[in-house]
C-alpha cells in the first residue's frame, strides 16, 4: 500500500503520482510541447528499453514501500510471488512450501536481475503499460478530431512550419504539422516520425471501423 506521502503542496499523493510521474503537464509542454513528443518517441520506438527502465523505477518503489497495490490480498498469502515473462500466459507463480533453499535463492536471484519479475511489480508494470497506451489513444483520437473540426480551415491559414514558422508550407502526410520544405522536415523528422506514423495508423484503423 502506499504511504502517507504528500508532494509539495501538501496535497496527499495518489497512485497515478507514482504509476505515471512523468505524465506533468509542465514537462509535457516544456519547449513547446517536444517533452511530450519525446515521450511518446521514447515510449513508442524504444520498447526493451523503457520495459527495463520501468522495471528499476518500480522495485525502486517496493523498495520504498510506495508502489501502488492493485491486487489487494490476493498476492498475500503466496510465497515470493513472481510472472516469468517468457510464459506465454504470464501466470503467477510462487515457491512451494517444501522448495529447497537453493531454490528460493535461485527464484530471488532470477527476480533480481529482472529474469522473472515480483508479482506486485508485474501487476504495476502491466497497469503503467496500459495507462499510457490508452492516454496516447486518447492524446491521437482529440488532436485528429480537432483537425477534422469546422475549425480547420480558419486554423490552416495561421498554421506554419513546424521548425521554422514560415506560413506559405505544407501539410504532413498525417495532416497534424506543417512543413515549408524537406530541408525542415527532415531536421524534425526524430521528433515526428513515430508520432506520423501513429496517427496515420489510427486514422485508418478509424477508416476500417467505418466501412
Amino acid at each position: 500500500m502506499l504511504s502517507s506521502a504528500t508532494n509539495g503542496n501538501h496535497e496527499l499523493l495518489q497512485p497515478s503520482d507514482y504509476l505515471l510521474p512523468e505524465l506533468n503537464l509542465d514537462d509535457l509542454l516544456l519547449d513547446q510541447g517536444r517533452g511530450l513528443i519525446r515521450l511518446l518517441y521514447t515510449r513508442i520506438s524504444k520498447e526493451s528499453e523503457t520495459y527495463q527502465k520501468d522495471l528499476v523505477y518500480l522495485k525502486c518503489l517496493k523498495r520504498k514501500q510506495l508502489l501502488p497495490n492493485f491486487s489487494g490480498n490476493a498476492l498475500a498469502l503466496l510465497n515470493t510471488p513472481f510472472v516469468d515473462p517468457q510464459d506465454p500466459e504470464l501466470n503467477v507463480q510462487s515457491i512451494s512450501s517444501d522448495a529447497s533453499d537453493a531454490t528460493k535463492l535461485s527464484v530471488e536471484q532470477q527476480i533480481e536481475s529482472n529474469q522473472l519479475v515480483d508479482a506486485n511489480v508485474w501487476v504495476n508494470l502491466t497497469m503503467r503499460q496500459n495507462l499510457f497506451n490508452n492516454y496516447f489513444i486518447h492524446l491521437i483520437e482529440t488532436f485528429t478530431s480537432s483537425l477534422s473540426s469546422s475549425t480547420a480551415a480558419s486554423a490552416t491559414a495561421s498554421i506554419g512550419c513546424r521548425v521554422c514558422g514560415l506560413q506559405k508550407s505544407s501539410w504532413c502526410e498525417c495532416k497534424a504539422v506543417k512543413y515549408c520544405s524537406s530541408k525542415c522536415k527532415n531536421h524534425d523528422k526524430n521528433f515526428h516520425q513515430h508520432l506520423c506514423q501513429t496517427v496515420l495508423h489510427q486514422s485508418q484503423d478509424q477508416t476500417n471501423e467505418n466501412k
